[in-house]
């Protein structure tokens, strides 16, 4: 069948998005026999979309919805994707009378919901690789399913390869200099307000090295990059497949510089050189809170003093190291607050990129604490944002401490729209990557192995 994928995320902050999920998806179901193309709302847009349909005349449209909103409780409502959404599905209605389905990870968050408000014909929860290509069997022999949104029975057990639009790629090399791959899907933590292992899964299904590296050059081959990203959940899984890539990477002399997001618990300083031997260039922290009180109310199974070691590790191999920190979560009290101030004063040589209040999802254990808390009306699909906010702290009075204790400091990044504002005059300059890293300056001296465990 032709088939026509659009990505909907029109979103530059921190920087656009390649829209991996959609060519992982186009891959799978190019290995099935269907024609593909490929569009998003940021290289192409509705001009674009327009052509296609008029030329491709394809027989189903897919739309990929990477984020409902932009998780930040100041600008969220003001970020609100679903609006667009509609408006899109609208176009399309008016130029084809093919099917369209969404799909992606922001649709996955709340289905039936946001299948209702765009006005879509159906929807595909979770991994969609092999549910989509089903789909599209039975619609090719006329069988079109009575139930609107499909759920995928079990995880995708082998990832395929990508299958990129080549313009799209080059587009997003030139905007941002970032491009990203996955390596893994799955995430086996409890933190009480991610949604992570319902969207993959609490099983790591860890992609073979060799592939995830065969993807990388191809990258390289068609288009100039400065940076990669590896997506995945938490990149150092518990069982080491990730340094496992990383030692494949470095057998095979490939030194991109790239990042990751990962978990503090367990991080040694063997690994990241390793690490740093296969192009790691800077490490982002899921630190998530400043106290012990504040992470084990967010479900983490470590301490502050872990996020310190971590912190001294990066410094004394002058990794730069960016932590992400959300306050008035559940069990944040004034002087919790108080003391993950101090805390994170300590982190001298880091990034520090600060939010307030937690973005809640149905399903995620956070979300059942604020409807027994009733913090949360039951009826509320948390389609709109909403957010935890310890009834233990007043608002106002932790957005100002913050505000103080972080000063003018370059590193410390409060509230999140100062960060965007400083992204975007550095990318005005003509920078390139992930630009955080930019922020930070080791000190000249060489620092004592303090971090070293």
């Amino acid at each position: 069948m032709r088939v026509l994928l659009l990505a909907a995320n029109d979103v530059t902050e921190p920087y656009p998005v390649f829209p991996l999920g959609m060519a992982c998806l186009a891959g799978a179901l190019e290995r099935a026999g269907h024609e593909v193309r490929q569009l998003d709302a940021l290289s192409g847009g509705n001009a674009e979309a327009a052509a296609a349909i008029a030329s491709f005349d394809p027989e189903v449209l897919g739309i990929s919805l990477r984020n409902i909103d932009n998780t930040d409780s100041f600008t969220s409502h003001a970020h609100w994707s679903l609006d667009k959404l509609h408006h899109l599905v609208t176009f399309l209605r008016a130029r084809s009378s093919a099917p369209i389905v969404l799909g992606g990870a922001g649709f996955s968050l709340a289905p039936e919901a946001i299948l209702e408000y765009s006005g879509a014909d159906y929807g595909i929860v979770g991994e969609g690789e092999e549910l989509f290509c089903r789909f599209l069997h039975d619609a090719a022999a006329g069988r079109l399913p009575e139930q609107r949104v499909l759920r995928a029975q079990s995880a995708v057990p082998e990832q395929g390869s990508f299958a990129p639009s080549l313009p799209m790629l080059r587009y997003y090399a030139e905007q941002s200099g970032v491009l990203c791959l996955q390596s893994k899907r799955g995430c086996p933590h409890t933190c009480t307000y991610c949604v992570y292992p319902l969207l993959e899964g609490r099983k790591i299904r860890a992609r073979d090295p060799e592939t995830v590296i065969e993807e990388l050059l191809f990258l390289q081959r068609h288009c100039h990059f400065r940076e990669l990203f590896f997506t995945d959940a938490v990149f150092n899984d518990p069982a080491g497949q990730w340094l496992h890539l990383a030692e494949a990477m470095t057998r095979r002399n490939i030194h991109i510089p790239w990042t990751a997001f990962f978990q503090p618990a367990g991080l040694r300083r063997e690994h990241l050189e390793l690490c740093m031997a296969s192009g790691l260039k800077a490490v982002e922290l899921g630190s998530d809170a400043a106290s012990d009180a504040t992470l084990a109310g967010l479900g983490k199974h470590f301490g502050f003093s872990e996020v310190e070691r971590i912190s001294g590790l990066c410094t004394a191999l002058r990794l730069p190291a960016a932590h992400y920190i959300i306050f008035c979560g559940p069990d944040e009290t004034q002087a919790s607050l108080d003391e993950g101030l101090r805390n994170l004063g300590r982190l001298s040589q880091s990034v520090v990129f600060a939010c307030l209040g937690v973005r809640l999802y149905p399903g995620a254990a956070l979300h059942a604490r604020a409807l027994r808390e009733g913090l949360l009306s039951p009826q509320s699909d948390c389609l709109r944002p909403e957010y935890y906010f310890s009834p233990q702290l007043e608002r106002e009075k932790a957005h100002t401490a913050i505000r103080r204790a972080f000063g003018r400091n370059r590193m410390r990044v409060y509230p999140p729209t100062a960060g965007q504002e400083r992204m975007r005059a550095l990318r005005n300059l003509g920078a390139r990557g992930i630009l955080w890293d930019m922020l930070i300056r080791f000190d000249s001296e060489p620092l004592a192995a303090g971090g070293a465990a």
